[in-house]
Parts: structure tokens; C-alpha cells; sequence
């Protein structure tokens, strides 16, 4: 027999339901709280010895306890820690590559646009006499040439067409 009442204790100790030489508990008076286990003596215990606890819950004779929201598992913590620490170790090796890369050196613009006027002598020479090898793009209008200056920049050369277009025009135009 194990009579504990108003000693202010909180929950049943579940060792409790393991004294088998236990025959009568009365737990009253104590502001106990939470399940009451459900094996031994405790499976079997009636109201009397219960009296005046109120927050206790899942004996036959109280009321079912409430579902507490559902915690994660050991195994899922252990699962999203071993994730999280995997993903850290990771970032790294992602990262500092990105961060260390080096701008495209290959292509290099000119933050000021210069334009030059050549002497024609120095386009002759540049352009290989006008050669049509050096030519990248012709219209009717414009003939541009690929040319190598000799400080080693690559440009653009344009040769405007207009001028042999309106000389043509001018001889084969009919006079009054």
C-alpha cells in the first residue's frame, strides 16, 4: 500500500506501474498532470484515489488526453541535421569558384568609342590595297574591310561607295 496525497507532485512516476508487490496507490490531492500510464496498478486504479487532480487524462474514469502536435522523430532530426551539415560543407565547394572566377579577359571593350580619320595612303596599306580578302561585309553603298592597324588593334575600315555611284550615274545620265 503507497498513500502520497498533497505532496504537490506533478506526474506518475511510471515506475509506478512496475511494482508488482504494489496492491493499493492513492494519489490524491497532488495536482498531478499528463497521462496515466496504463499498465501494473495504474491500469486498474479507480477515481477515488485520483480525486483532485485535475490536468490528468487517459484513465478509464478521465477524460482522453489531447494530441499534442506531433514532434519529429530522432531519426528525422538526425536526417535534416546530417542534410543541413552536408548542404554547409557543400556551399563552399559551389561558391568560392564563382566568386574566384575571372571576367572573360578574352573580349575587351573600350569604355570611350574613338573614331579616326586615316589618310588614304595609310588605309591603302592597312587594307592591302583594298585586297578582297580583307572584305567582311559589301552593300551597294559601303564596302567594309577588316584591317589590322600597326599598333595591333583590329578595326573596322568603311569605304564609301556613294562617290564611283554618283560618278557613274553622272556619266551615263543623259544631256539635254
Amino acid at each position: 500500500m503507497l498513500r502520497i496525497a498533497q505532496k504537490s507532485i506533478k506526474a506518475i512516476p511510471e515506475g509506478f506501474a512496475n511494482l508488482s508487490n504494489l496492491v493499493y496507490l492513492n494519489l490524491f490531492f497532488n495536482q498531478l498532470e499528463g497521462l496515466v500510464p496504463k499498465t501494473g496498478l495504474l491500469a486498474h486504479i479507480n477515481a477515488s484515489s485520483m480525486m483532485e487532480n485535475q490536468n490528468l487524462c487517459g484513465a478509464k474514469f478521465l477524460s482522453p488526453c489531447r494530441e499534442t502536435k506531433h514532434s519529429l522523430s530522432k531519426k528525422s532530426i538526425a536526417i535534416i541535421a546530417s542534410l543541413g551539415s552536408l548542404a554547409m560543407l557543400l556551399l563552399p565547394v559551389f561558391v568560392i569558384p564563382i566568386l574566384n572566377r575571372e571576367p572573360n579577359s578574352a573580349i575587351q571593350y573600350s569604355s570611350t568609342l574613338t573614331l579616326e580619320r586615316f589618310t588614304t595612303k595609310e588605309l591603302e596599306n592597312a587594307t592591302r590595297f583594298f585586297n578582297p580578302d580583307s572584305i567582311i561585309s559589301v552593300n551597294s553603298l559601303i564596302t567594309v574591310y577588316k584591317v589590322k592597324m600597326e599598333d595591333g588593334q583590329v578595326v573596322a575600315v568603311k569605304n564609301n561607295n556613294s562617290l564611283q555611284i554618283l560618278t557613274r550615274s553622272w556619266r551615263e545620265k543623259p544631256r539635254p
